[in-house]
């Protein structure tokens, strides 16, 4: 059992629980070597959502944010690697419309420090 940081010990118990859920899906993607009928978008929502998560916490943008940073940094990377296994098994248009949503994930933290850098103090 992880515990650290005052006791929050459950806070990673949610964290195995948030990102772990997708497990049984990608599971069955890779035994059949195709993404079948199912859909890469929340996946790809939850990655731009942790990228957004993990801007927020840095320091130069909120102070003492380390579990803010921790939890969706490892959920940044476990959703990486979920989509990399969709867009391997994946054809078509599928596989399009994921890299379209992957590149807007990947631009849209950048922007949005370079449109708030002169609200922000250093």
């Amino acid at each position: 059992m992880l515990t650290c940081f005052n006791g929050t010990s459950w806070k990673f118990r949610n964290l195995k629980c948030c990102f772990a859920m997708c497990r049984p899906t990608f599971c069955e993607i890779i035994k059949k070597k195709s993404s079948g009928s199912y859909s890469g978008v929340p996946y790809a929502c939850t990655l731009g959502n942790c990228l957004l998560w993990v801007f927020y916490g840095l320091p130069i943008i909120t102070q003492n944010n380390i579990l803010v940073i921790t939890i969706n940094g490892f959920g940044v990377g476990l959703e990486s690697l979920y989509l990399l296994i969709f867009i391997l098994c994946s054809k078509g248009k599928v596989r399009v419309r994921i890299h379209l949503i992957m590149n807007v994930n990947a631009r849209l933290p950048p922007s949005l420090l370079l449109l708030t850098s002169n609200t922000i103090e250093i």
